[in-house]
């Protein structure tokens, strides 16, 4: 195999060991990076104001939301960074992440600190709906309240990562006009696609997932007992949709529902006027990459996305404080920061190195097919006509999480591999398009996953699942015909990942599910059946870059 699919070692951490000679070693020669102007940043010279808390009537339902503010010492107004979250009556004191996002960061640097606590959490009344639609008009009224007040200088942002990085987001399609600028790290803008990817229930969703857990936060003791609502009452209002919120967030047959269309904030991405400092991680199991999708990319504003292969966390960048703060120093104060001269993009892949790009997913990558054989192979040249089975058993399905049926005796998986010959850069949305063929039952959900193996260390690349019965249409539930071969598409988790020159490239094909994610008209047992052979056979779709154009990670990055 001569294309540029290749093998690759190690995790997340690994240096760039072994490929230097392939990367530009000389960082001045960086195309499109350009560092921020730190001396231009705003310095923690005031002193912090105590503490002072409020209760906020919204404008959607007359719920009472708990703020609570830490100005700087000395003459307002001031800008302001607004952090909305369910979490923070765990902890009260605010935990900082990466040295930015608290008020011992922001305030001494002459920005108010506001924390709201999400309705149905902590002080906060309402119903515990996440992300429901007055939720979502909750933001808007938050950006607008902290404006209208008289330390406020009506310059507002908003920060924030996983449930906190989604109130951003909400805020943002809300479209409050005080609203200036958002830093979101692993927001959610697209819950179904999260909780349900390729249409496959993977455990979030319920039946004891996300929802209830959400509950369960959402009825912990509130920090601030004597002020509000009494403890009792908090926990009756909190939990005053749960059996509706579980029951609507889960349906084992996996379709996209009126619940999942009211948390779709990708549908108003064009209402989005603040600037957008996004950041999401390829390796962060708790909010997919994929939320990245529709998303990004369709933003007609200001905008800059760090990417890379990092977990639920800000960029594991040195540089990550300071770019935080410039995004506010820029758009807030108006000072001039450079943050806003360097690329669109910047993508980290596993090797530690770097590109610039205007977009991610890329569009510079080229879809390039790579056949399934009957023998079990992977070849950019078609495959021999044939055909590749395995035998689905739902009695393996284990009840709290998508967990491959294959793990147990009783269903099998296909395993395809292929030593590469040069080095391969996989850039985007890797799909796997299938000639498939069901028999047995009326639907199955399918896994596949991408590994770069050397010897004894196999790393996965990135993974992707597919039910069946949503082929076309993810809001109707449509089992394929049994014995007829249809054309369906498997789309993986969006990566940037270099696979190594010398290493074993292997595909695996197989069955998942969680217990009662099986849905009724299923049977017990079922054949799956890949056809190969010719253009249309079953193969994979890498999206490929050409001539390694990764760089070596800047200095202070």
């Amino acid at each position: 195999m001569t294309t540029g699919l290749t093998g690759c070692i190690g995790s997340m951490d690994d240096s760039l060991e072994g490929a230097d000679a392939d990367v530009d070693a000389d960082p001045s020669s960086q195309e499109g990076y350009v560092p921020v102007d730190e001396e231009a940043l705003s310095e923690p010279t005031r002193d912090i104001q105590p503490r002072v808390t409020e209760r906020v009537e919204m404008t959607v339902d007359g719920v009472e939301i708990f703020v609570e503010y830490w100005l700087p010492e000395g003459e307002g107004p001031f800008p302001t960074v607004l952090h909305s979250t369910p979490y923070s009556h765990l902890d009260r004191s605010i935990q900082a992440v990466a040295d930015g996002g608290n008020q011992e960061f922001f305030v001494p640097r002459g920005y108010a600190y506001v924390v709201a606590d999400v309705r149905g959490f902590g002080e906060s009344q309402g119903c515990v709906e996440v992300w429901g639609e007055n939720e979502q008009a909750d933001q808007a009224d938050l950006v607008n309240w902290v404006a209208e007040q008289e330390w406020s200088s009506g310059d507002v942002g908003m920060i924030g990562a996983s449930y906190p990085g989604t109130t951003p987001i909400e805020a943002a399609v809300e479209d409050p006009e005080p609203l200036d600028a958002i830093v979101a790290t692993a927001g959610l803008t697209d819950p179904y696609y999260d909780w349900h990817y390729g249409g496959v229930p993977n455990g979030e969703s319920g039946p004891v997932g996300s929802p209830a857990a959400y509950q369960g936060i959402g009825a912990v003791l509130p920090h601030e007992a004597t002020q509000g609502q009494s403890w009792a009452e908090s926990i009756a209002d909190t939990g005053c949709q749960t059996p509706q919120l579980v029951m609507d967030a889960y349906r084992s047959d996996g379709t996209y529902t009126d619940f999942y269309d009211e948390r779709n904030l990708t549908q108003r991405v064009d209402n989005v006027d603040a600037a957008v400092l996004y950041t999401q991680g390829f390796n962060d199991l708790n909010v997919k990459p994929s939320q990245a999708l529709n998303w990004f990319n369709d933003l007609d504003t200001e905008k800059k996305g760090m990417f890379g292969p990092w977990g639920h966390e800000y960029p594991p960048r040195d540089d990550w404080a300071a770019m935080s703060l410039a995004w506010f120093d820029e758009h807030l104060k108006d000072k001039p920061t450079r943050v806003t001269e360097g690329p669109t993009v910047e993508v980290h892949n596993n090797l530690d190195t770097w590109r610039a790009d205007e977009a991610f997913p890329t569009q510079r990558a080229e879809q390039t097919p790579v056949f399934l054989g009957p023998d079990e192979t992977l070849s950019t040249t078609t495959a021999e006509d044939g055909e590749l089975s395995f035998e689905v058993n739902r009695a393996q399905a284990t009840a709290e999480s998508s967990t491959p049926l294959s793990e147990g005796d009783l269903s099998e998986r296909l395993v395809l591999q292929t030593e590469l010959e040069e080095d391969v850069y996989v850039s985007g949305v890797p799909r796997l398009a299938m000639d498939l063929t069901l028999e047995g039952a009326d639907n199955a959900f399918l896994s596949a996953e991408l590994y770069a193996v050397d010897g004894d260390e196999r790393t996965e690349i990135t993974y992707g699942q597919q039910n069946l019965a949503l082929h076309d249409d993810v809001t109707e539930y449509d089992p394929i015909p049994q014995g007829e071969a249809v054309n369906i598409s498997l789309r993986f988790q969006p990566v940037e990942h270099i696979v190594e020159k010398g290493t074993t490239l292997e595909l695996v094909v197989e069955p998942v599910d969680h217990g009662e994610s099986s849905t009724p008209e299923a049977s017990q047992s079922a054949t799956v059946t890949l056809g190969t052979g010719g253009e249309d056979g079953t193969r994979l779709q890498l999206p490929l870059l050409e001539d390694r154009p990764d760089q070596p990670r800047p200095d202070g990055v």
